[in-house]
């Protein structure tokens, strides 16, 4: 293979969607083309046969008027009563 033919997926990150909560939906992939000769011998075209991507991440959890409660370290069970209440 020639020195062109890998696409690198680059260091974009691409986020889809709104909200609070991120899931990585897909990781970066490299691309592959192929340059096609005419001819003359020179470059005629050029065939991409995988198109690079980024790292892609989905958001969610949009929700306007709402109020969410996360326990990172919970449930506990004297505070998280409380704070339900």
């Amino acid at each position: 293979p020639s020195a062109i033919d890998a696409v690198p997926a680059g260091t974009n990150v691409d986020i889809e969607g709104n909200g609070e909560i991120l899931k990585i939906t897909a990781e970066p992939v490299t691309g592959t083309r192929r340059a096609v000769a005419g001819p003359d011998g020179r470059i005629a075209d050029v065939v991409f046969d995988r198109m690079p991507s980024p790292d892609v991440v989905e958001r969610t959890g949009y929700r306007p008027g709402l109020l969410a409660l996360t326990f990172d370290d919970g449930p506990d069970p004297t505070w998280t009563p409380r704070i339900l209440d």
